[in-house]
């Protein structure tokens, strides 16, 4: 599909879901015409979709816990490139300037877990997404919070984020081999995998991980 025909494709879904007047959508199209960036990115909001605020993520990841903990970090040179190796993964040059986890405590100060929340590129713009973690590096629970996807919005859904529970960084997180990717949006779903191995790798390599009890496995 041509440029101008996205663009009118995602206009007309802004002026039936907002309820924009038709003045209103042909002055926004005067400006595309103008600007093809800022026409884009209205192009990408049309096909926005909010699921969960931050706040909602953490507790629904961790509902016992009594307070999250920000911890903001990052990695050397050296542990960026042993961790892409390892991973098959490339780290984003904007999304992965920083990492961010949020400790979970309980009100007795046990700690719970922690929630790593990052972005990755979907193939319709950034997909953000929060990934929990225990203290055995296993993946807990995985959430989409927002993400502009055209056709790949089931990565979003339980079906296939599922899959992802109890994952560790010693699995093999491959499509078609660990993960089904959501059918139609091979893309979105590639995105959506590296990014929680990228969380995993990341965790791995900034926290203690415990070695877990054999009779736990």
């Amino acid at each position: 599909m041509k440029i101008i025909q996205k663009i009118l494709v995602g206009f007309l879904a802004l002026l039936f879901f907002s309820g924009a007047s038709v003045q209103q959508f042909f002055q926004s199209l005067h400006h595309s015409l103008l600007d093809e960036k800022w026409a884009v990115s209205v192009l990408e909001r049309a096909w926005a979709d909010v699921i969960y605020k931050l706040e909602e993520a953490l507790k629904l990841v961790f509902p016992n816990a009594a307070k999250f903990e920000e911890e903001v970090r990052d990695l050397t040179l050296k542990q960026r490139a042993a961790i892409e190796k390892q991973a098959s993964l490339t780290f984003h040059k904007e999304f992965d300037k920083k990492f961010t986890f949020y400790k979970g405590v309980a009100k007795d100060g046990v700690v719970l877990g922690y929630v790593g929340v990052s972005q990755v590129q979907g193939k319709w713009g950034a997909i953000e997404y929060a990934v929990g973690l225990n203290d055995y590096g296993e993946v807990t629970d995985v959430l989409v919070l927002n993400l502009t996807e055209k056709r790949g919005k089931p990565i979003r859904e339980k079906k296939f984020l599922g899959q992802f529970s109890g994952k560790t960084i010693n699995d093999p997180l491959n499509l078609k081999k660990d993960i089904r990717g959501v059918a139609g949006a091979s893309i979105s779903s590639q995105g959506m995998l590296d990014g929680v191995k990228k969380v995993l790798f990341v965790f791995n390599e900034l926290y203690p991980v415990k070695e877990k009890p054999k009779d736990e496995e």
